[in-house]
């Protein structure tokens, strides 16, 4: 399969990575060289014992997390084609984990540790939808989820006549729509499963939610966990309706 322009891109990206570090790591090494032999040449080998390890862990750290986060992205996308590959009641049988988005993928907002609802406003909200981003997650500090907000009702909301649009926040927002009965949270905008949950499983606790059209992916389920993947009803009807 011929490589797109996009992964060329990364490609030549990784390489010169690769290279700079390697280049810098050899620069080390062959300055501490020099510099033993003039400075101090009998201690020469215990600079060596001391430096080379932190040199070498450097390196390696670095060319981990790049060349390792590649590794993530191409499985994650091997799963996905198997998965297209998979009938409807074999995919309703399979682990959430293997259908969700993972939370690297995902557009998010996560309200920093001092700040609370009243603290984002909404013209900070706004442009992150896009095309291709119609549902934004908000997440608290430690990457809990606290509501799934769709672009619809936002637009909805900044369209009210005689509205000071650039004050309003995400309180005021919330705080309007549960006037009209509508929330956003746990089991009114989302419902939590563990990565382990049954595809099946996870869309009849969907559906048994009024107005949920999504899933959030934690740990064991539970409401104190950290986000790690999403699963959207229009996914839901991707794989399970043929």
């Amino acid at each position: 399969m011929a490589d797109t322009p996009n992964g060329q891109q990364s490609g030549k990206q990784q390489a010169n990575i690769a290279y700079i570090v390697l280049g810098f790591g050899a620069g080390c090494v062959l300055l501490l060289s020099v510099i033993g032999i003039i400075v101090d040449r009998a201690n020469t080998m215990t600079i060596f014992n001391i430096v080379l390890p932190v040199i070498a862990t450097w390196v390696g750290t670095v060319l981990a997390f790049y060349f390792g986060r590649e590794n993530y992205v191409s499985a994650s996308e091997q799963t996905r084609a198997l998965l297209k590959q998979t009938s409807p009641a074999e995919v309703a049988n399979e682990a959430a984990e293997l259908l969700m988005r993972p939370i690297k993928e995902m557009v998010c907002i996560t309200i920093q540790q001092a700040k609370d609802d009243k603290s984002i406003l909404l013209k900070e909200i706004t442009p992150l939808f896009t095309v291709n981003v119609t549902r934004l997650p908000i997440l608290d500090y430690q990457k809990v989820p606290k509501y799934m907000i769709h672009q619809g009702r936002i637009d909805n909301f900044n369209a009210a006549p005689d509205k000071p649009v650039d004050t309003d926040t995400l309180d005021d927002f919330i705080t309007s729509e549960k006037g009209k009965d509508r929330e956003y949270g746990k089991n009114t905008g989302f419902i939590l499963v563990s990565r382990q949950t049954l595809v099946a499983d996870a869309k009849k606790q969907m559906e048994m939610s009024e107005n949920c059209q999504d899933i959030f992916v934690t740990e064991n389920g539970k409401d104190n966990e950290p986000l790690l993947g999403w699963i959207s009803d229009g996914k839901l009807s991707q794989y399970l309706e043929s």
